[in-house]
């Protein structure tokens, strides 16, 4: 039964694909051409945050919202960036429990009980912090798990999920790290794809990045786009424009 579930989850997203459905949900997939004709992870890492918060918000469909959770991983961990994979899989980590609940086999995870799949990702979530150097955020999980094996007297675990955090520790301390710069990008104009239109995101810069590098790098993954010359906020002609145009400057706000 879940298999065919499965199958009919995947036959939905090929039907929409072709233009079959509500046309929210269809010009959104029209917008996922571009992981089909290999243009690049940043493309298809927004494609896959559009449809999962869809998912989320729209149909508030859980299965499916978890599917792309894990598409999205795995986008993040092909694309090195360990912190964000970790937030991602923190996402189906907060809807479970620290409870005996069997779950069937879904995607690559066995049938096993709510507490040993929150325990596995516990695990993968606290492995790519410590990837991505983001090391105070795994410490907090280490305390939570360690919490658990506390609680069912599991010794052998709790000896060695202190001893994990204290390597963390240990790396705050003895290893360097860079600050990474973090950069808004705009892409106004209607030539942009749906997930992209005249939308705003922040965006955290690869090491040593500065703001000219950052721009450039944007443009290249937009050959046909147009750099904003000036900080002002773009008005309703650059929204309703035929053409694509991108904005960039430095930090969280505007």
């Amino acid at each position: 039964m879940f298999q065919v579930e499965a199958k009919l989850i995947d036959k939905l997203d090929s039907l929409m694909s072709e233009g079959k459905g509500d046309e929210t949900y269809r010009e959104l997939f029209n917008s996922m051409d571009c992981m089909k004709m290999g243009e690049v992870d940043g493309k298809k890492i927004g494609c896959t945050v559009s449809l999962l918060n869809f998912y989320k918000t729209e149909l508030n469909k859980e299965e499916m919202y978890i599917r792309y959770i894990h598409k999205l991983y795995d986008l993040h961990l092909k694309a090195q960036n360990f912190t964000e994979a970790a937030y991602t899989l923190l996402l189906y980590d907060e809807l479970l429990e620290w409870s005996d609940r069997p779950l069937r086999e879904f995607l690559t995870y066995p049938m096993q009980t709510e507490w040993q799949r929150k325990e596995h990702l516990h695990l993968t979530i606290i492995q790519n912090f410590d990837r991505g150097k983001c090391w105070e955020n795994g410490i907090i999980l280490c305390r939570k798990i360690a919490e658990q094996y506390e609680s069912y007297y599991d010794y052998r675990n709790l000896s060695k999920m202190r001893m994990m955090e204290a390597s963390l520790y240990d790396k705050i301390m003895d290893q360097q790290r860079l600050e990474p710069e973090f950069f808004r990008v705009g892409f106004y104009g209607k030539k942009f794809p749906f997930f992209l239109r005249n939308k705003e995101f922040v965006c955290r810069g690869h090491d040593y990045e500065r703001l000219e590098a950052f721009q450039q790098r944007m443009l290249n993954e937009f050959p046909h786009a147009i750099a904003m010359q000036h900080a002002n906020q773009p008005d309703e002609t650059i929204f309703q424009a035929e053409a694509q145009c991108i904005r960039t400057y430095k930090g969280w706000t505007q």
